[in-house]
């Protein structure tokens, strides 16, 4: 007697896209601090001393960076996958 998600979203499907665009900005959140970190990595490159400890910070922040770009693509992907699989059905 409970509301069946297939349904639901076929015949909401903006749903599917509120979805995707959340995690459209969650990338793009990634991507921008990707780039900030990679800016301060260049401007730190370029001088004759490197802080070995503020290097070691700013590559985990870049690591943490990939990691929200690669999950919120691959989010994206599985969102797009279901939706197509409900429509088609």
């Amino acid at each position: 007697m409970g509301i069946n998600l297939g349904n639901l979203l076929r015949e909401y499907p903006v749903i599917i896209e509120l979805v995707v665009l959340l995690f459209i900005l969650i990338t793009g959140y990634g991507y921008y601090k990707h780039v900030k970190i990679t800016r301060k990595l260049k401007k730190q490159y370029g001088t004759d001393v490197i802080n070995k400890e503020t290097s070691k910070e700013s590559v985990a922040e870049l690591k943490a960076a990939n990691r929200i770009i690669f999950g919120g693509v691959l989010a994206i992907l599985t969102i797009r996958l279901i939706g197509v699989i409900i429509y088609i059905e």
